[in-house]
């Protein structure tokens, strides 16, 4: 596995995965909710429905920031590249 210090790369991912996931389930969520609003069919959505999607989002972005930074410390460093994985 690679690791960065007592960071792991699997860690990572799995962390970026999952706030991923729950964003694009909240956003899903909010979006049907909004459908069904427009069409008349039920209450627009509340602001802490869309409070809580921004703060997924957002969330989700900083797991892709420390996903994005170990990638860049890692592949700085010449002598360890050849254990990245390839994308092919």
């Amino acid at each position: 596995m690679v690791m960065n210090g007592d960071i792991s790369w699997l860690e990572l991912y799995k962390v970026w995965h999952r706030r991923h996931t729950d964003y694009l389930s909240a956003q899903r969520a909010l979006d049907d909710a909004m459908s069904m609003y427009m069409e008349s069919k039920g209450p627009p959505p509340s602001r802490q429905v869309m409070k809580k999607v921004d703060d997924l989002r957002h969330q989700m972005s900083e797991a892709r920031v420390a996903v994005n930074e170990f990638i860049a410390a890692y592949a700085a460093d010449e002598q360890d590249k050849h254990n990245l994985p390839r994308h092919e």
